[in-house]
């Protein structure tokens, strides 16, 4: 009897072992389906569906419309301590990138006028070198298009500094600003739109002047020698730029761009 008890047991675990084993399939292939496509629908929604009914308010034919773009700043090797270089940093670009440029693209079809940048581009803009910084200004043209004055939309472009390009306080870079200004434009500028003018303003210039005056009046130093450190990109030799003291030929000729 214990015999035939066994053999059955036996039989009926064989039986049912492919039939679970079917069923997980069945339940993780569901999973995965349901999954694409709520991915799909919604990303459907997001990128095509919203930007069709998401309107400009209009009070006439002349109304100018400006898209606002505050802190794209790329992900690069300063942006996270685990992920410097090497697969993890080029999955997390991949991702964001792609992300970045349909959204841009999806808000390209309300047919914006001006389109104007706030600052901090690139995550780590002040700290790289001109190689690495025409680097990520090509990559950062490929998801927001060139920045020459006007788009494929005849949008005009506009750009507003922000601390992560030029520096603040002790990261100040002097000649960081001399490059934003000659590749993207004027630090400080004023343009009008309508019966509007937007003020573009080089805020991290005025914040650390002031910072070089607190530092100065309580007993961080002189302020002329507050003054004298500037923050130069290294390209990624200390993996964050340097602070090193400039000459003064040196400070004259960045300020001179």
């Amino acid at each position: 009897a214990s015999s035939r008890m066994s053999t059955t047991l036996v039989k009926l675990c064989w039986t049912w072992l492919p039939t679970r084993q079917v069923a997980r399939q069945g339940y993780t292939a569901s999973v995965v389906l349901i999954w694409l496509g709520a991915l799909i629908v919604l990303d459907i929604i997001a990128f095509v569906f919203l930007p069709s009914i998401c309107a400009w308010p209009s009070h006439s034919e002349k109304d100018i419309r400006v898209l606002i773009i505050a802190d794209p700043q790329l992900t690069d090797r300063t942006s996270y301590n685990f992920a410097k270089s090497g697969p993890v940093l080029w999955f997390i670009q991949l991702i964001s990138d792609a992300f970045m440029r349909k959204s841009f693209s999806a808000l390209l079809r309300i047919r914006p006028d001006f389109i104007v940048f706030l600052g901090d581009l690139m995550d780590g803009g002040r700290k790289f070198d001109n190689v690495e910084f025409q680097t990520e200004l090509r990559r950062f043209e490929g998801i927001f298009g060139a920045p020459e004055g006007t788009m494929q939309s005849g949008a005009q472009r506009l750009y507003v500094v922000g601390n992560h390009d030029v520096g603040l306080g002790p990261e100040d870079c002097p000649a960081c600003r001399a490059r934003f200004e000659s590749l993207l434009g004027p630090l400080d500028w004023a343009v009008t739109v309508g019966n509007v003018t937007l003020l573009g303003v080089d805020a991290p210039r005025i914040a650390t002047a002031e910072w070089r005056r607190t530092a100065a009046g309580t007993g961080g130093g002189d302020a002329a020698q507050v003054g004298r450190w500037r923050f130069k990109p290294d390209g990624g030799k200390t993996g964050r730029g340097a602070e090193a003291r400039v000459t003064a030929e040196e400070e004259a000729e960045a300020e001179a761009g």
